[in-house]
């Protein structure tokens, strides 16, 4: 159990991190489109060492990773940490194969993050190019290795565009949330329109939310095929558990859009904005709350197999 609990953990920890690194490098192109002074000043929210930390959280649970799926297939957690054990996993399977890949990626953005920050154009793209090819080769682990040929390159695109819409939404929501919060560098805090950031926030919510939803159908039918076995496999169940949490994600996402922020727009000059500004707030750490649920689940998730019954 330890070894499976650890497992999940790693997995949970190592997907967040990603998640929120790529939500927020790609936030200020689509908040602050157009605005790059507001984006620059944007960048200081999420401070160089704050960042670094992040990166190199990314990397040390990545290993993690590696070691817990090492001791998963030797049986033993002691057998994990020999070089015959990992030099085996990382020649030999898939899985190494892939994950050497991913470890190389996460390296160059905990250099990348080192030696500069993401605060001009360009330098704000590698990070998101990174922090994009970070979060998407974790598609190449887990079931969508249990396809072959044209199959399993339609099933690791698809998961990867699905890691990638729910990064651009889960992580793009940290940083929405200092926007409410009005953690924003003094110079250029009286310049920001939060009814521009929110709506424009949306707008890439509307092609997070079709992306997962188109992507995580396409998924479930690799994985899952029939719809009959879902009731009778702990993996189904907790499929079901993960549907309800992104549901009320996106039940939270609407009030948001078509209640809170008309509402926060016509009274933000007056008594009432606070009030409607705290809602906001607590719908967004309501929705970030889910997404980590979600998460948690998915971590579950990729350590069961799809057809063993409870």
């Amino acid at each position: 159990m330890i070894i499976q609990e650890g497992l999940i953990a790693s997995r949970f920890v190592h997907a967040v991190t990603l998640l929120i690194i790529y939500g927020i490098t790609l936030f200020p192109l689509y908040a602050f489109a157009g605005q790059p002074r507001l984006a620059h000043g944007w960048r200081g929210l999420h401070s160089q060492s704050r960042f670094r930390a992040a990166c190199l959280f990314a990397l040390a649970s990545g290993i993690s990773w590696l070691l817990f799926a090492c001791a998963a297939m030797s049986g033993s957690l002691s057998e994990a940490f020999t070089i015959d054990m990992l030099g085996m996993v990382m020649s030999e399977t898939g899985f190494g194969f892939v994950w050497g890949i991913h470890l190389a990626l996460v390296t160059a953005l905990v250099l990348a993050a080192l030696v500069a920050s993401p605060s001009g154009p360009v330098l704000t793209i590698v990070f998101v190019l990174l922090s994009a090819a970070s979060l998407g080769t974790l598609a190449g682990v887990g079931h969508t290795q249990a396809q072959d040929g044209m199959n399993h390159f339609i099933h690791v695109a698809a998961d990867a565009i699905h890691l990638l819409a729910a990064g651009a939404w889960l992580g793009g929501l940290v940083s929405l949330l200092a926007i409410l919060t009005r953690k924003v560098p003094s110079p250029h805090q009286s310049e920001i329109d939060i009814t521009a950031v929110l709506m424009r926030f949306s707008g890439m919510g509307y092609l997070a939310v079709a992306g997962l939803i188109i992507t995580g159908l396409l998924n479930s039918w690799y994985i899952v095929g029939s719809l009959s076995s879902i009731p009778s496999t702990l993996y189904g169940q907790l499929l079901v558990v993960k549907l309800g949490f992104f549901a009320l994600m996106l039940l939270l996402a609407a009030m948001n859009r078509f209640w809170l922020v008309p509402a926060f727009e016509s009274t933000r000059q007056g008594p009432e904005s606070e009030a409607k500004l705290a809602r906001l707030r607590s719908h967004v750490i309501a929705e970030e709350a889910l997404g980590a649920l979600i998460v948690v689940v998915v971590s579950a998730l990729g350590t069961l197999s799809p057809v063993e019954g409870t």
